[in-house]
């Protein structure tokens, strides 16, 4: 009999098959982070989706390959929680500022440090409340800050007050520019930085993680 997760696992394979996408495979604890300890939605999931194909991790573009997800919500909503970013598990604010611009790059990111090896990253997030003083830190947040489980990191968009998402989403289809991008990273923890994601974070051994398996295991589906 085949399990609901094992269900979802199988439809996913098939998605990105039919997009021409390569999955690449969850790491495992021989390999770096697992990400055990991670059991929450970055997003609301009742709102929110993984936004099908060129949103999908390893989809092509044309810098490369998509070293994440995209997460977009089904449909306007007036209450501004329903564009919430939640951190996914505990850990501690290991970089945030505008990595690019407002209308490209990463816009708005940040990257927690969960320990044993494990990061999640929060991009495109909105500059309301999320409006950066100066590269390394926020109006709400700073590089060093303990977060616990659930803590709110901003929004992705402020559709009460007419603020879009920043980075790249602001030049894709008009159905996915309210978006965030969220990336799993399995690198040596204890990395911090102000400067670019790639110097800071991203020096080797480090390596993007697919986060999908997972983001479907706590509630989203691809659509």
């Amino acid at each position: 009999m085949i399990t609901e997760n094992k269900l979802n696992e199988i439809l996913l394979v098939i998605a990105l098959s039919l997009f021409g996408i390569s999955q690449s495979p969850i790491v495992n604890a021989n390999d770096g982070c697992s990400f055990n300890s991670i059991n929450m939605s970055p997003t609301d999931t009742e709102t929110t989706h993984i936004r099908q194909g060129n949103g999908q991790f390893g989809a092509k573009r044309k810098e490369g390959v998509h070293g994440g997800t995209d997460i977009v919500v089904r449909a306007s909503h007036s209450e501004k929680s329903a564009y919430a970013v939640f951190v996914v598990a505990s850990g501690k604010v290991a970089y945030v500022r505008m990595n690019g611009t407002e209308e490209a790059g990463y816009g708005n990111i940040i990257v927690v440090d969960h320990g044993n090896d494990c990061y999640s990253a929060y991009a495109h997030l909105a500059n309301d409340p999320f409006t950066p003083r100066s590269p390394g830190d926020n109006l709400n947040l700073q590089v060093g800050d303990e977060l616990s489980t659930g803590t709110i990191l901003g929004y992705f968009v402020r559709t009460d007050a007419d603020i879009d998402s920043t980075g790249n989403a602001r030049r894709t289809h008009p159905e996915a520019r309210h978006q965030i991008h969220f990336e799993l990273i399995s690198a040596p923890s204890g990395r911090t930085g102000s400067g670019s994601l790639k110097n800071s974070i991203m020096p080797p051994p480090a390596k993007r993680i697919n986060p999908e398996k997972f983001l479907i295991g706590v509630g989203l589906s691809v659509e």
